[in-house]
């Protein structure tokens, strides 16, 4: 009987969603991000957040937008009660209407110092609080909530024209590589005097290797895989079910026939591609393998591509400080911030609606245009940039526990995958020694996730967020870092 062992305490399986509620409080870079690429995205497709609930992130930017507005309409009536009182004082020589300005500079303190409360301990109830961080949230729109759910399975992907590949959102580049044309007709010389070869389509391979795949190796809730037609944006008003509507957002759900199409007769700008995704250290690592297989003159060629997101950057994580000190310290915060700037806040000189930020006036210039040109009868890129998760990723740092869990994830789907095939192809009695002969001679082993450099990435808001997909291949010492695309809508 094995020895039974204490077991270690583990990382949540939700931290990343949690992380990233918690941030949407505190943060109006990744607030204002969210607001206008998650819940809100007019012109472009949203794109799955591999390892995150983007439902309950959503809700939870939703409750903070919400206390933002709040205070912003509460302001507004303040400032035109204290010009009103100042009026009324010079005007009509009235001193007792100076006794409003008080009131009001005190009313404004008391709003200020709800919302700063407010959103503190929202985000620490967003760790701490033992619910689902999308119960702690109410619900958003019913149209809204049923997108961001089917985004959670999606099996569409619709990725703009310029990222470089299409695996927007997969964060960046560890390994690809592409098996030589192997002959499907040559019999398997060790069934010699049983069946023949079985014929198979490449449908049927994609089927049997998102079934067999994650059930070889992986524990069933931290590997997913789907069949996912992944399509150019400046294509998809090609597919009438893709883009019903010109002036709005891509389908997030494709008719199966579609994708299966996607594999039996893929086109120059849509391709069917079977999407393994590992999950590791509650979404904080996720390790994505893109496979596609297809048949050609009886000839199977197979293709391959590993790719990792790193983990979310500091920016993004509870502040050691703001969580040890609690309810306390939220209050505490709240009355120095109200304090210092309810002035400034009443002027109007920072933090106020009255200026965009820099990533929304542009994403409004950018939507404004785009509807012009579509009017006008041109050619619309609908592909999403990237993925909240993708964009909140850091780019420029390693842990040494991370990398082994990353190089060891990629080298288990790697051989995984390797050994399907060749049963599947065994399966079908098809001839498998030109096939290892091939896996012997790949280095199939990933060993060096190389040196990130923040570079590699287009950063935005305050120095932390992605406005591009960019793909990034560091494996074996090669770089090939591509700087990603500015934000549209």
């Amino acid at each position: 009987m094995p020895t039974q062992y204490p077991r270690l305490p583990d990382i949540a399986r939700d931290s990343a969603t949690r992380y990233l509620c918690h941030a949407v409080h505190l943060k109006e870079d990744l607030l204002e991000f969210v607001l206008n690429t998650v819940i809100s995205s007019p012109l472009r497709a949203r794109c799955p957040a591999l390892g995150v609930n983007l439902l309950a992130v959503a809700r939870h930017a939703a409750l903070a937008e919400k206390r933002r507005n709040t205070q912003e309409a509460a302001f507004w009536a303040i400032r035109v009660l204290l010009v009103v009182a100042v009026l009324l004082a010079v005007t009509l020589g009235s001193p007792e209407a100076l006794a409003l300005v008080p009131l009001g500079l005190a009313a404004a303190w008391g709003v200020l110092f709800w919302k700063v409360r407010g959103d503190r301990v929202s985000a620490v109830n967003a760790i701490r609080d033992p619910r689902p961080p999308e119960d702690q949230a109410a619900a958003l729109a019913p149209e809204v909530e049923s997108q961001l759910t089917e985004l959670r399975r999606t099996n569409v992907v619709v990725y703009a024209n310029g990222q470089g590949d299409p695996f927007v959102g997969s964060g960046i580049r560890l390994d690809r590589f592409q098996l030589r044309p192997i002959d499907v007709t040559r019999p398997d010389p060790q069934r010699a005097g049983r069946a023949g070869i079985t014929p198979f389509t490449a449908v049927e391979l994609h089927h049997y290797l998102a079934t067999k795949v994650p059930a070889q190796g992986f524990k069933d809730k931290d590997l997913r895989a789907q069949n996912r037609l992944y399509v150019r944006g400046d294509y998809a008003d090609k597919l009438p079910w893709l883009v019903p509507d010109k002036f709005a957002a891509p389908a997030r759900r494709a008719p199966s026939d579609w994708v299966r199409s996607g594999v039996e007769r893929p086109a120059q700008l849509a391709r069917t591609y079977i999407c393994l995704e590992h999950v590791v250290s509650g979404g904080d690592l996720v390790i994505s393998m893109y496979v596609r297989a297809w048949l050609e003159h009886d000839l199977l060629s197979v293709e391959r591509l590993v790719y990792f997101l790193p983990p979310l950057h500091d920016h993004y994580r509870p502040a050691r400080e703001l969580m040890a000190a609690g309810a306390f310290g939220a209050t505490r915060d709240a009355v120095r911030a109200a304090t210092l700037e309810v002035m400034p806040l009443l002027a109007g000189r920072h933090g106020s609606l009255l200026r965009q930020s820099g990533l929304i006036r542009k994403l409004h210039r950018a939507e404004a245009a785009a509807r012009r040109e579509i009017g006008n009868g041109l050619q619309h890129d609908y592909g999403a940039l990237t993925s909240l998760r993708e964009a909140v990723a850091r780019y420029d740092t390693k842990e040494h526990f991370q990398e082994s869990d990353v190089l060891d994830s990629a080298n288990r789907l790697g051989m995984r995958l390797m050994d399907c095939i060749a049963e599947f192809l065994k399966d079908h009695g098809v001839d498998t020694a030109d096939f290892r002969s091939q896996v012997q001679h790949i280095n199939n082993s990933i060993n060096n996730i190389g040196t990130l450099q923040a570079g590699n990435a287009v950063i935005g808001g305050q120095g932390h967020i992605i406005t591009g997909h960019g793909a990034v291949n560091n494996a074996g010492g090669h770089s090939a870092g591509r700087q990603p695309a500015t934000a549209h809508p």
